[in-house]
Formats: structure tokens, sequence, C-alpha cells
């Protein structure tokens, strides 16, 4: 094989690849990922968070901390509002940490302790069946 025929070869490999990431996604924009008129996205299975325990999971381009409390789940931003550290549940205390400067939330997302400013935005959260779906207030 030339010189020529091999960088030929690698460009169409190259636009190849290219057209199949753009494809890709393009797939993934037209894909619905919105339930119901509420504009709920599904995140999580509801057997997946142990009751008293939290997962975080991503949700539109974010990070969510979805809590389960007994008959109830909690879905608050999993990011803290003075620094942007992802945050974890403390199920021993019923309390949200940053692990970055120790701020503490309560399981509204009001500021307990720390350096943190703001409460955490809470979203709205729903169960359906066994599917767990979140959405913007």
């Amino acid at each position: 094989m030339t010189r020529r025929g091999f960088l030929e070869w690698l460009v169409a490999a190259l636009a190849a690849v290219g057209g199949l990431l753009a494809l890709a996604g393009l797939l993934a924009y037209l894909r619905p990922g919105v339930e119901g008129s509420w504009g709920a996205v599904e995140v999580a299975k509801a057997a997946e968070v142990p009751e008293g325990q939290a997962i975080s999971v991503p949700f539109k381009g974010s990070i969510v901390l979805v809590i389960h409390l007994g008959e109830r789940f909690v879905a608050l931003s999993g990011l803290c509002t003075h620094d942007g550290c992802l945050l974890r549940w403390d199920a021993e205390k019923g309390q949200i940490i940053c692990p970055c400067d120790l701020g503490v939330f309560d399981i509204e997302g009001n500021v307990v302790s720390g350096l943190a400013g703001r409460p955490l935005p809470k979203l709205r959260v729903k169960r359906v069946g066994d599917r767990l779906l979140v959405a913007e207030p």
C-alpha cells in the first residue's frame, strides 16, 4: 500500500467513525426520554434504592440525589451549592453531607451548617410502578 493509499483509507475510516458518532447523537436526541405531560424522566428503579438509603443518578446534565424515606422518595440536587462538590447521604444522621467543606443539609435541602449560602434545589419525584420519575419543579 502506498502512502497516498494509506492516507485515503485513514481519511475514509475517520469519516465513517465521525458519521457513526453523529448518527448516534441524532438517534439519542430523537429517542423519547420524557414520560408524561409533566416532563419527568425515569432515573432509576425503586428497588435500586433501599429504604433509608440514597443513590446519585444523572439527570439532564447534572446529578440528582434520590433518597428513599419509608413511603416516599425525595429528590434533591446532588451538587453542593457552595462549590459544586458531589454530595452524599448520611443515613445514620438523616442528613446530606458535602465532603469538600463538611457542609450539612437537611432532608428538605436547607443548609444546616457549612459554607453553602443557598439550599439545595429540590426536584419533583414520583413512583410509577417500580420506576422513579424525576422532573424539575
